[in-house]
C-alpha cells in the first residue's frame, strides 16, 4: 500500500508547487493548487492511518484524520470547474456555504 501512496503524495505536492509557482496566476490556478494540496494532505493522512494501524495504534490521535478532508474534494473541484467556465469568476462569501 505504501508503494502506491508515497508517489501519490509526492505528485500531489509537486503539482501544487508547480501551480503556485506559475507566473500570472488566475483564480482557477489557485483553485487547482488548493485542490492538489488537499489531495496530498488527504493521502498523507491516509498513509499515516495505515501505518498507525500496522504498528498497533501507537498514535491514537491519527485515527480517522483523513475522513473530514475528503469532504473538501467536491467543493474545491466545483470551484475549479466554475472558475474555468465562468468568464469573470470571483469568489463570493456566499460560496463558503459549500464547505459546510
Amino acid at each position: 500500500m505504501e508503494l502506491i501512496l508515497i508517489p501519490g503524495i509526492f505528485l500531489a505536492f509537486f503539482l501544487s508547487l508547480l501551480v503556485f509557482s506559475k507566473q500570472n496566476k488566475a483564480v482557477s490556478d489557485y483553485c487547482l493548487g488548493a485542490l492538489f494540496m488537499v489531495y496530498g494532505i488527504t493521502i498523507l493522512l491516509g498513509l499515516a492511518e495505515a501505518l498507525n494501524r500496522t504498528y498497533g495504534y501507537p498514535w491514537p490521535g491519527l485515527i480517522s484524520t483523513s475522513a473530514p478532508l475528503i469532504f473538501l474534494h467536491g467543493p474545491l473541484l466545483w470551484f475549479y470547474i466554475k472558475s474555468l467556465t465562468v468568464r469573470q469568476f470571483r469568489f463570493r462569501p456566499v460560496y463558503l456555504l459549500h464547505f459546510m
